[in-house]
């Protein structure tokens, strides 16, 4: 019996340890859980993007989110833009806020890393990435889900955006010219194309003036989304006219457009 009694004492203690590591495991699997979702978020949006504009693209993504730590401010500033590679530490002074920015280059995508001290110990990271080129286009999935997997690994609570710009696809006619589609036209096309490309979306709000029109939507194949009232938001495209040029500007942002458009 007491032999017994040891077998069954050593089972309880193998499972205790089994259940802390299965914890201790799903634990990191969702502290990485936004990194893995931004791979595929980007992977959609460029697919998108390589449906809907026309030359020159640019993408803009950032990471952000709020950083609770021990270390000194610029202290905690230099640890992270060592850790992602960046360079030239700068102290700054920001409607009463101290902020640290700092600088990067590498395979054709710029990085600017800024640290804002909100109060001691609490701090709020945003790392913007940004590139034009085909270089730097090919280097992006990687190049944010390593600077993702840092700063989370850092213990900063990373939230992930992304926007794809440029000029849109032109409507060709039956007869060859180039049709002069109305916002409203054109946004309709766009949006069967991106059905088409991931699948049916949702508009959930939508603004329009004389110049610009935006819509936003709900998107299930899109793991990164916000919440707008009682919705799940993970697209928003917006057409501006550009009165110089008389083309039509594409802004795609996910899971919201937060640069100028």
């Amino acid at each position: 019996m007491k032999k017994l009694g040891s077998y069954a004492l050593i089972i309880i203690l193998v499972a205790v340890v089994m259940v802390g590591f299965e914890k201790g495991r799903h634990a990191d699997a969702a502290v990485n859980h936004p990194v893995d979702d931004a791979s595929v978020q980007l992977a959609q949006l460029m697919s998108i993007g390589k449906e809907v504009i026309q030359d020159k693209v640019r993408v803009t993504i950032k990471w952000q989110g709020e950083w609770n730590t021990l270390l000194a401010s610029e202290e905690a500033a230099d640890v992270l833009s060592s850790r992602l590679g960046l360079s030239g530490l700068v102290y700054d002074k920001v409607q009463d806020h101290t902020q640290y920015y700092a600088l990067g280059d590498l395979n054709g995508v710029q990085s600017k890393l800024s640290v804002t001290v909100r109060e001691k110990g609490r701090l709020y990271v945003v790392l913007r990435l940004e590139t034009e080129t085909l270089e730097g286009m090919n280097a992006l999935g990687t190049l944010q889900y390593n600077y993702g997997s840092s700063l989370a690994d850092e213990g900063v609570n990373v939230k992930w955006n992304a926007a794809i710009q440029g000029m849109t696809n032109e409507q060709t006619g039956d007869m060859g010219g180039v049709q002069s589609l109305t916002h409203g036209e054109k946004l309709k096309n766009i949006e069967q194309q991106v059905e088409n490309t991931i699948q049916p979306l949702k508009m959930v709000d939508s603004y329009e003036d004389g110049n610009t029109i935006s819509r936003s939507y709900e998107v299930d194949g899109l793991p990164i989304s916000v919440y707008s009232g009682d919705h799940q938001i993970s697209l928003q495209v917006a057409l501006h006219r550009n009165l110089d040029t008389g083309r039509q500007e594409i802004s795609i942002g996910s899971p919201l457009l937060t640069i100028e458009y």
